[in-house]
């Protein structure tokens, strides 16, 4: 794997962070980006072939996922500035706070941070939440992007090895958590074509590299949660757009310049429809 200037700052970060025993929770399409890089050299069979996958797809960002008792921890949130203040990185002003940036063009990383649902009423009283930002109180200038559909991301999580020596530790959301994200992406676009193509294209490559073990996670899952507003609306969504071969996400799939004739689009939309029913 090169060392593109996204997967340097992933390193540097992961280091810096696990140093102070937080965990770097990597989401977004970098972390499919990985995802993927690590299952096309794996030998674990999956749902569709990794011929009828598309091909990797990276990013110029990391979504960092920041666990909910580190949201609402003043002095945790102050060392995590701290951090991001030494790293070089500063407050993109259109999203203040919660996404920062370092390096131009070819070089340039962003930072973007966001946080599950607060369950917990001891954690509640712990922040103030202005959607979609919450923070801890106090005098922080550090907040996160509250993600309601991020139910219970953190609870379990597959362990990721980065850098040469393959020492560096970071985390990756379960298919599941990707998949209700992503389906929830898509339909915040309804307005940008663009990025909805984006986030369709990721609900198939999500699909793609279901293992059975993975599936089966996954199905569970949205058994568990079925009651959840999010999974519900995530249910709505699929039946919506993702219903048959000439839905919206179909096109929109159809549309992204990564389509290739080769995808195998109803298997796709088979399991969607067994995942969210």
């Amino acid at each position: 794997m090169s060392k593109s200037p996204l997967l340097l700052a992933l390193i540097e970060l992961a280091s810096e962070l696990g140093a102070q025993k937080i965990k770097l929770i990597l989401a977004g399409g970098y972390g499919l980006y990985l995802k993927q890089l690590q299952m096309q050299s794996s030998l674990e069979r999956t749902l569709i072939n990794s011929d009828n996958w598309t091909q990797p797809r990276s990013t110029i960002d990391l979504d960092i996922f920041l666990e909910t008792e580190l949201v609402t921890s003043l002095s945790d949130m102050q060392a995590l500035r701290s951090t991001i203040d030494k790293l070089g990185y500063k407050v993109i002003e259109k999203a203040k706070f919660m996404h920062f940036a370092r390096g131009e063009k070819a070089n340039a990383v962003e930072i973007n941070l966001l946080t599950g649902p607060i369950e917990k009423v001891d954690l509640k009283d712990k922040v103030k939440i202005s959607k979609p930002r919450v923070r801890p109180h106090g005098d922080i200038e550090l907040h996160a992007y509250l993600t309601e559909e991020a139910i219970d991301l953190s609870s379990n999580l597959e362990e990721f090895l980065i850098g040469d020596s393959k020492q560096i530790k970071i985390f990756l959301p379960l298919s599941f958590h990707f998949l209700l994200m992503k389906l929830h992406a898509f339909n915040d676009r309804m307005a940008d074509q663009e990025k909805q193509r984006t986030h369709a294209l990721d609900v198939y490559r999500i699909i793609a590299m279901l293992t059975e073990p993975n599936y089966k996670d996954a199905l569970q899952r949205s058994k568990k949660y079925v009651d959840a507003q999010k999974v519900k609306d995530a249910i709505h969504i699929v039946k919506a757009n993702f219903n048959n071969k000439d839905s919206l996400g179909v096109l929109r799939i159809r549309e992204h310049q990564l389509y290739h004739e080769s995808f195998d689009i109803m298997t796709c939309l088979d399991a969607l429809k067994e995942l969210f029913h």
